[in-house]
């Protein structure tokens, strides 16, 4: 027992003793002189002290005594008490015409009960009212422990974890904050644990991936199920990689290409693109906005020069990128014991065979018309048309150039003679090769460095 409890306790009996003593005193406080009035001699102040504390006192140590009790007799005590006083009262008010008792006959007189018991009917209303909002206020109190734990059960479903859990009420109570404690730091350890996996899964299956495929999760994806989306691919590609590998050893090989894709893969999610696969020192990306790619392939082109230019080893990183916007499908191959998600689709080929054509006009950015069609500001850019992409002997795909890619004065002057140049690429499509060649070496002689403009030159005196 508490110490407090075992002083309310004394306290208690003292003040009960003390009651008993001052009885006589305590029934004669009211008295019958032209209305109420109390005498407040020595005893009835004593008397009513008395009282008062030990009414103060017991209803404190009833509080505490149910405090401690289970929770269904919690209820009952709480219940069982009330409506007991309520009964005597009423008992009392309903029938004080038939007390003689003298104090009784005096306040009786005074309060004018006896001859109305039209007041009889309203104080019994009254302690009605109270004693219904004494229960309400009791039943609230106990309840409180129940919408904490509805509380926490809430917050568990929601992924909020607290670990230690109070609720207060009694042991029972107590005992289920615990309980709940303990599930939490296990579901808590056991959410930390997913997302470690989480994350590490993110790192070879792109969440973008396993949302295109309307998945929650990697453990959900099942092996051929597919989805067709339209999507703008992305092929990015060092040049030269051959004559590099070459020359560095396995160990630098290796640095070398996570150099390069430590420059290049950053910049992909920050456009909200992601990476399908890294096929050697090639990177396939996959952007579901058209604009989203063409900054990206702005960007990358920006940071590799700024890092070629940094860079004191022999070996500068010279890339190449293609751009086709196009349907895809989005699945799962492989078999039960090796799933690998992936892209399936000739669009992802021409997006390859884009970035290859790079190699060819010595571009840095390459992509098609249906790319520009999906931009929905195409005049953010500067670009020219380059000619057509034969794919298989069956299709032909627009070109056309970044020329963003360039330096301020080379955009200048490539823009300069763009209406030229692209008049001359339409010539040589309609095979009119001695106008096309005339125009091409017109605008190559105002821009030395247009390797596209040489690229057909040289293809049309070869083929002479």
């Amino acid at each position: 027992m508490k110490t407090s409890t075992k002083v309310l306790l004394i306290i208690n009996v003292i003040a009960l003793v003390g009651a008993g003593v001052f009885f006589t005193a305590l029934l004669s406080i009211v008295n019958i002189s032209g209305g109420v009035a109390f005498t407040f001699n020595r005893q009835s102040i004593i008397a009513l002290t008395f009282f008062l504390l030990w009414v103060i006192t017991g209803f404190v140590l009833f509080i505490r005594f149910v405090k401690k009790l289970s929770f269904p007799r919690k209820l009952f005590f709480s219940t069982i008490s009330s409506t007991a006083v309520f009964a005597f009262l009423v008992v009392v008010l309903y029938n004080i015409n038939s007390i003689s008792y003298a104090p009784v006959v005096n306040f009786r007189q005074v309060s004018g009960i006896g001859q109305n018991y039209t007041i009889v009917y309203v104080l019994i209303a009254v302690l009605a009212v109270l004693y219904i909002a004494f229960l309400s206020i009791s039943f609230r109190v106990l309840s409180k422990p129940i919408k904490k734990i509805n509380g926490i059960i809430y917050d568990m479903n929601k992924g909020e974890h607290k670990i230690k859990y109070k609720v207060g009420g009694s042991r029972e109570f107590s005992e289920i904050a615990t309980g709940l404690s303990q599930i939490d730091k296990k579901l808590a350890e056991k959410d930390k644990l997913i997302k470690v996996a989480s994350d590490e899964y993110e790192k070879v299956v792109p969440k973008q991936f396993i949302k295109y495929l309307g998945k929650r999760s990697f453990s959900e994806l099942e092996l051929g199920g597919s989805v067709t989306k339209e999507v703008t691919t992305m092929f990015c590609d060092i040049r030269n990689s051959t004559l590099k590998s070459e020359t560095l050893s396995l160990t630098d090989n290796f640095k070398f290409i996570n150099d390069y894709l430590g420059v290049v893969t950053p910049i992909i999610r920050k456009h909200q693109g992601f990476v399908d696969k890294y096929l050697g020192d090639g990177v396939l990306a996959v952007f579901s906005s058209a604009n989203n790619a063409m900054l990206c392939a702005k960007e990358i082109v920006r940071e590799v020069n700024i890092k070629n230019a940094l860079e004191k080893k022999p070996f500068n990183i010279d890339i190449g990128i293609g751009l086709h916007t196009g349907e895809v499908v989005f699945g799962v191959v492989g078999d039960e014991q090796r799933k690998s998600p992936t892209i399936i689709s000739d669009n992802v080929n021409y997006t390859s065979k884009m970035q290859e054509v790079n190699k060819l006009y010595g571009t840095k950015v390459i992509f098609s018309k249906r790319t520009l069609n999906a931009i929905k500001n195409d005049k953010a850019y500067s670009y020219r048309y380059i000619g057509l992409l034969s794919f298989n002997g069956e299709k032909r795909f627009a070109m056309f150039e970044l020329l963003d890619t360039y330096d301020q004065d080379q955009r200048y002057n490539l823009n300069l003679y763009k209406d030229q140049f692209e008049e001359a690429v339409r010539l040589f499509d309609d095979k009119k090769y001695p106008q096309s060649l005339a125009l091409f070496n017109k605008v190559y002689s105002k821009n030395k460095f247009d390797t596209v403009s040489l690229a057909y030159i040289n293809h049309i005196h070869k083929d002479k």
